[in-house]
């Protein structure tokens, strides 16, 4: 009988937040978020980001009971993987229209990172994410791919849907052919 060990797990943690009522308006939070100021981003395409605004969107006025609710899913996937206290650290946002994209990128300096999705029309985008372990594999080649080979998995970008995973990760999406998605993005440090 032989056994098959799954070593060196990457846990990447999916939240349904459709029945919380913090994360039902966060699209219009956003639409009404005047005071963030959106700015070109040489990783987004076709697209705004608040990213590099000095202004967390998830420290904005009215946004209160959706960061608490993103940091109860923090401290969750944190005590899965015994990370301890962690903190929001920073917080953004990334609006796409038809042919928008994010090139591929790690969250550096951070714990974990998270993507949240207020709404994301069909067709929109999927997140995904590269196999860290692509480099050390150049000898081996496979006659089909599964999920013990493959070096790219994807995630669908789903309303109400919530994704944390270590920042190390990398990720990006290809092109989006939906006419609106949106992804509330944050990072994370140590707490005291």
């Amino acid at each position: 009988m032989t056994t098959l060990h799954q070593i060196f797990p990457t846990a990447v943690a999916e939240f349904d937040l459709s029945n919380e009522s913090a994360a039902k308006n966060a699209k219009q939070l956003i639409d009404d978020a005047e005071a963030v100021k959106v700015i070109e981003h040489g990783l987004v395409q076709n697209g705004f980001s608040s990213y590099g605004s000095n202004m967390s969107i998830l420290n904005q006025p009215g946004f209160e009971s959706l960061k608490a609710l993103m940091l109860d899913c923090v401290q969750d996937y944190s005590y899965q993987l015994s990370l301890g206290k962690l903190e929001i650290s920073n917080s953004w946002y990334n609006k796409f229209s038809h042919g928008g994209k994010i090139q591929q990128h790690r969250h550096e300096g951070s714990v974990c990172s998270a993507a949240f999705y207020p709404y994301s029309e069909e067709g929109s985008a999927n997140l995904r994410f590269h196999s860290p372990l692509k480099p050390y594999r150049m000898n081996e080649i496979f006659g089909d791919e599964n999920y013990l080979n493959t070096y790219f998995w994807e995630f669908p970008a789903k309303t109400n849907t919530l994704y944390i995973f270590p920042s190390w990760l990398e990720h990006e999406t290809n092109v989006n052919e939906s006419n609106e998605r949106y992804v509330i993005s944050f990072n994370t440090t140590r707490g005291s």
